[in-house]
C-alpha cells in the first residue's frame, strides 16, 4: 500500500499499455483509456502518464537495441534481465508494446521458454 502522498506504484501492464496508448493518444485520453480498461485502479494524471512514458521508452531503446546487437539470436527473459539489469516482469512490459508492433518476435525455445529475437536479422541471417 503506498504511502500518504505517494502515488500507488504502476503494475508492469499499466506500463506496457500505457506506452502503447500514448504513441496514438493525448496523455488525458490515455490516462482515461488505462481506467476505462481497468488497468488503473484511479485514474493517472496526465503528468505522470508523461513521466512514465518518458522514462520507459529510454529503457524499450535499450533492450531493442540489445536483441538487434545479437544478430538474430534469439535471448531469454533471462538474457535480457542480466544484460540489462532489470527484472524479468520489467523486460517482458517492455518488450510487449514492440511484439506488438511486430518489430521484435516472439518465439519458443526448445524448452518451452519464451524468446525474443529480430525478425529481420533472423531471416538475413538463415539466407
Amino acid at each position: 500500500m503506498p504511502r500518504k502522498g505517494r502515488p500507488a506504484p504502476w503494475a508492469a501492464e499499466e506500463i506496457a499499455a500505457c506506452l502503447e496508448l500514448f504513441g496514438e493518444l493525448t496523455a488525458e485520453e490515455t490516462a482515461r483509456e488505462l481506467r476505462r480498461r481497468r488497468l488503473s485502479k484511479r485514474l493517472r494524471s496526465p503528468e505522470s502518464v508523461r513521466q512514465v512514458a518518458s522514462a520507459n521508452r529510454g529503457a524499450g531503446d535499450r533492450l531493442l537495441k540489445l536483441v538487434r546487437d545479437y544478430a538474430g539470436l534469439p535471448l531469454s527473459y533471462r538474457d535480457l534481465e542480466d544484460e540489462l539489469r532489470i527484472s524479468r516482469k520489467r523486460a517482458q512490459a517492455l518488450a510487449l508494446p514492440l511484439v506488438r508492433a511486430g518489430v521484435l518476435e516472439r518465439v519458443e525455445g526448445e524448452r518451452g521458454e519464451a524468446l525474443l529475437r529480430d525478425p529481420i536479422a533472423w531471416r538475413e541471417a538463415a539466407a
